[in-house]
């Protein structure tokens, strides 16, 4: 029987194994999953490749043969040039694993933005007109008549 390392049953208890790839559980903003691993974060399907086939040298990047990069089957990986990733990345994009279910509170939005607020009334940026420097324009004129107020009351004395 195979003897796995305390890191090994951590790392398979955070991965779904389906018929065709095997899913990291909880990926990050960029698809990608991260194990913690000898005092640092990896990128989980590196760790994958490296107990399947060896150490990834440095210079080379893992790709996703699948095109999934939740996926760290060892089979759907394989190290090449970054110039290589690249050009594969352009004839077959990949897939997109939501990192996230959308839910009523949080709703889904683009990979790579985030919602916005206003900063004084922390509506969301869908509610309020005219957000400057994270602040909507009903804050905005708020703001500015609190400010005018507290200077006329300086005035009178």
């Amino acid at each position: 029987m195979h003897k796995y390392t305390r890191d090994q049953v951590r790392f398979w208890d955070n991965v779904t194994k389906t018929d065709t790839c095997w899913l990291w559980k909880k990926p990050g903003t960029d698809g990608y999953g991260r194990f913690f691993m000898k005092g640092e974060f990896h990128q989980a399907h590196r760790v994958s490749y490296g107990w399947e086939h060896g150490e990834v040298p440095t210079h080379l990047v893992v790709d996703h043969l699948c095109r999934v990069h939740a996926c760290v089957r060892p089979s759907h990986l394989e190290p090449v040039t970054q110039g290589e990733n690249m050009r594969r990345a352009v004839r077959k994009p990949r897939s997109r694993v939501p990192s996230v279910d959308p839910t009523p509170d949080k709703p889904a939005h683009n990979a790579g933005s985030r919602p916005r607020y206003c900063h004084a009334c922390l509506r969301p940026a869908s509610e309020c007109t005219d957000i400057v420097k994270r602040v909507c324009a009903d804050c905005r004129v708020s703001e500015r008549d609190k400010a005018m107020d507290a200077i006329n009351k300086l005035m009178r004395g």
